[in-house]
């Protein structure tokens, strides 16, 4: 079975999990998303599976529509175009 890689955007900030069990905590910085950082983290993950091209963003309740959608863009501009969304309960 294919390794799922969720994105969860969360109140706190990102986690980028796996259905392996790896797991990215990826803080707010201040008051606002890390996404210099996300970007980063993504890189790193595209290099680990240079295949990959899907991967879930699954924002929680209360998370503001502007923030997933530059989630979303980062995830696709990062080399992952067949982005899905779904909700916050993937893994």
């Amino acid at each position: 079975e294919k390794i799922q890689v969720v994105l969860q955007v969360q109140a706190t900030g990102y986690v980028i999990a796996s259905t392996a069990g790896d797991r990215i905590e990826i803080p707010k910085a201040g008051d606002g998303y890390d996404i210099e950082t996300l970007r980063t983290k993504l890189q790193e993950r595209k290099r680990l599976e240079p295949n990959r091209r899907d991967l879930t963003v699954a924002p929680e309740d209360g998370v503001r529509y502007d923030d997933v959608i530059k989630a979303m863009d980062t995830v696709v501009g990062e080399g992952f175009p067949e982005m899905s969304l779904s909700d916050g309960s993937t893994l």
